[in-house]
């Protein structure tokens, strides 16, 4: 399942060694990504990205993710797309905010070919600096959240036309109430708890169930919705 919101994994460090001249152009922005890739080269992937504004903990958390990326099996592609429909530029989880280094301009899609002659594809958001192009890394502001950890929160809408279905979700991490439009029929994340999921469809052959799930424990199985329709999940008061 793709992450409901979240800053893609790809939010990459820096480091004080490497000295390359910044990108300029799409093209060339889109070069060097993909021959770091090809040489799996993890010092000149993160050199791309503007990294004002992180800190060590953050670098750490980030190069983690540089460090999974860069193990990806054979690259096929990398093209810019439009930053997608909801996208919403932090998160929150863990007692921390997590925001971009800089306002994303879109994002970096790159394409890969794994064992078995499968496809995937990972995405990172990019931004235009003083017309160089960066990837976007990620910085950490900690909320001083004292109360029990979040907990894996999850959706799932299935059956035919949950694709098409609109869906609104609310949910609470670290004591902070949020609430968005998902891009995706299903999706986990991080919080304390969901407060409400609902899904509404404007087609006849709609047949869709939902399913909301709290740490690991399934808490909601809608009916069977046919046709238009909503079907919705509201958490009952403490």
């Amino acid at each position: 399942m793709k992450p409901l919101l979240q800053i893609v994994a790809l939010v990459l460090c820096a480091l004080p060694l490497v000295v390359v001249a910044q990108p300029a152009s799409e093209e060339e922005f889109l070069r060097a990504i993909r021959t770091a890739f090809e040489a799996k080269n993890v010092e000149a992937l993160a050199a791309l990205t503007y990294t004002e504004g992180m800190s060590k903990f953050d670098e750490e958390q980030v190069a983690k993710g540089r460090s999974r990326m860069i193990t990806q099996e054979q690259i096929e592609d990398v093209s810019l797309e439009p930053l997608p429909s909801g996208f919403r530029p932090f998160q929150i989880s863990r007692g921390l905010k997590v925001e971009p280094t800089y306002p994303p301009t879109g994002m970096v899609k790159i394409g890969f070919k794994v064992e078995g002659g499968r496809k995937a594809a990972s995405s990172a958001p990019y931004a235009i600096v003083d017309g160089n192009y960066f990837l976007v890394g990620a910085k950490s502001t900690d909320l001083g959240w004292s109360g029990p950890p979040d907990k894996q929160l999850s959706f799932a809408v299935s059956g035919k036309g949950a694709d098409k279905a609109r869906i609104r979700v609310k949910w609470n991490s670290s004591g902070v109430d949020q609430e968005a439009n998902s891009a995706t029929p299903s999706s986990t994340f991080t919080g304390q708890y969901i407060q409400e999921v609902s899904v509404a469809s404007e087609s006849n052959d709609t047949d869709i169930t939902l399913k909301v799930s709290e740490g690991g424990a399934e808490v909601f199985k809608s009916e069977r919705l046919k046709g238009k329709g909503t079907v919705k999940y509201e958490r009952k008061a403490p």
